[in-house]
């Protein structure tokens, strides 16, 4: 009997299965927070590395996985099309939106409004909510729209040339490649949804919102530690992703730390949302016609 009462003891009251993330990207500093909080070992972590087209939130939403990395705008077309499977963001990494277009310096164009006014090739998803809205905000264009196919090959080879591209990324591969280039955030144009959102099924914040909650908070500390010394997760993630080399992660870890930081999201705050946003995503979207109806917004995250 007494064995049994020590061995009772040696149990934590609140036990964890392996906590499985499953990310939309492939392992690159947008997600440096994830891995340093996979090397605290405060829970026991897997991170499912994701790539092109990954559909973390259809993993998530039909129960593949319990935690999924996402967009703010994917949670909303998700609980509009499948409203008995809802999910909630829970943690939201970017503030502001790290996605770019990119175009060659020399052209001195100042803002997306210009890319569009001069005669060239804009290489983006047409299927991206932010190409809707801008080809809404700009209904006059004189640039040519054409798939983009991945990489910045012609962005190096042509000369009137922009393309999509995320500020930690792109930019930083042009430069490498001894091109200079001008890079204008969407979140500029007025489009600015949360990004490298975490999300959870609705049910499971109902049912197990105390694990959830420890689970965001060893995010949380891992985002902390990341953007004071993103060394040990960098080198983590180098054995992982192969193809960027140790001075890219480094310069794409400091790029990104004003998109997480801001005036209003201090280090204390990191994750946080705020109903207000919400609501200006889903009348954009409702706008677009990409929502049929505008959602609830307080339905949509939860701050925990």
């Amino acid at each position: 009997m007494i064995r049994l009462i020590l061995l009772a003891c040696l149990i934590p009251a609140f036990a964890f299965a392996e906590t499985q993330i499953a990310l939309n990207w492939k392992a690159e500093p947008q997600f440096g927070g994830f891995y340093q909080a996979y090397l605290n070992k405060e829970l026991p972590f897997k991170i499912i590395e994701g790539g092109s087209g990954t559909p973390t939130i259809q993993m998530l939403s039909f129960g593949k996985v319990d935690y999924a990395v996402v967009s703010a705008e994917e949670i909303l077309i998700s609980n509009a099309k499948n409203p008995k499977k809802p999910v909630v963001a829970v943690f939201a990494v970017f503030q502001t939106n790290p996605q770019v277009w990119i175009t060659k310096k020399d052209r001195n164009l100042k803002n997306i409004g210009e890319v569009l006014a001069q005669p060239g090739i804009v290489s983006a998803q047409a299927g991206l909510t932010y190409a809707q809205f801008l080809k809404a905000k700009y209904p006059d264009q004189k640039a040519k729209w054409v798939p983009y196919t991945g990489g910045i090959t012609g962005l190096l080879k042509e000369k009137n040339y922009t393309q999509q591209g995320f500020l930690t990324s792109e930019p930083l591969l042009a430069e490498k490649q001894g091109v200079q280039v001008s890079s204008f955030l969407i979140a500029d144009e007025g489009f600015n949804p949360y990004t490298t959102v975490v999300a959870v099924r609705k049910v499971d914040l109902e049912k197990k919102k105390d694990e959830i909650q420890k689970v965001i908070q060893a995010v949380k500390k891992g985002w902390q530690d990341y953007l004071k010394n993103p060394k040990a997760a960098n080198e983590h993630m180098a054995l992982i992703n192969k193809s960027m080399d140790s001075a890219t992660f480094e310069k794409s870890a400091e790029a990104q730390k004003s998109l997480i930081e801001t005036k209003e999201i201090t280090t204390d705050k990191l994750g946080t949302m705020t109903e207000e946003r919400w609501k200006t995503l889903i009348q954009t979207l409702v706008d677009l016609k990409v929502l049929k109806k505008p959602l609830e917004a307080k339905d949509q995250f939860s701050n925990l």
